[in-house]
């Protein structure tokens, strides 16, 4: 049995949705189907929760939909709705200007301590529901020296996990990474 949610509120679910999984830099992706419904109030990133007996809980943000007029009396509605991973989440956050050096003959700062510092300073305060997963406390390799010009938190990310070959994803609000 599948559950959908909406930013709480619970909807039928047309069976079928699908689920597109990509291990690189694209994000995750799925499409559902609201059928018969009320008229939906729905905005880009609102926040999708798709419950599913054998597969677990999957978290999303809304991407675009369409809206299909199915009956017009009583007015109803089918909705198909795009849906991308929470990882887009860090695209919306947009941080100031950046430089990370080195100070010469002390120990250059590890990725997952600059990787906690921008969390807790820029993340945090947007999406509240979001930690680092415990994968970044691995991450002890030195921080490359890197300079950034109004950057989203994806590309920060992006960057600094780039020198261990991997990319940034939020899964079950965590955010982590996948090689």
């Amino acid at each position: 049995m599948t559950k959908l949610k909406i930013n709480g509120i619970e909807y039928p679910l047309a069976d079928g949705f699908l689920i597109n999984k990509k291990y690189n830099e694209e994000l995750d992706s799925a499409t559902i189907t609201i059928p018969f419904s009320d008229k939906l109030n729905l905005s880009p990133f609102d926040f999708v929760e798709i419950t599913d007996s054998r597969f677990g809980t999957e978290y999303f943000v809304v991407d675009t939909w369409v809206e299909t007029t199915v009956s017009f009396n009583p007015l109803k509605y089918n909705y198909d709705i795009n849906l991308v991973s929470e990882t887009i989440k860090l695209q919306k956050v947009v941080m100031p200007n950046l430089t990370i050096t080195h100070p010469i003959r002390k120990t250059a700062k590890a990725i997952k301590t600059k990787l906690e510092e921008y969390a807790r300073t820029y993340i945090y305060p947007q999406f509240n529901e979001l930690e680092l997963d415990e994968t970044i406390y691995d991450l002890i390799q030195d921080c490359p020296e890197e300079e950034f010009n109004r950057p989203t938190a994806f590309e920060v990310f992006n960057t600094l996990l780039g020198k261990v070959n991997s990319v940034v994803s939020i899964k079950n609000h965590k955010i982590g990474y996948i090689r």
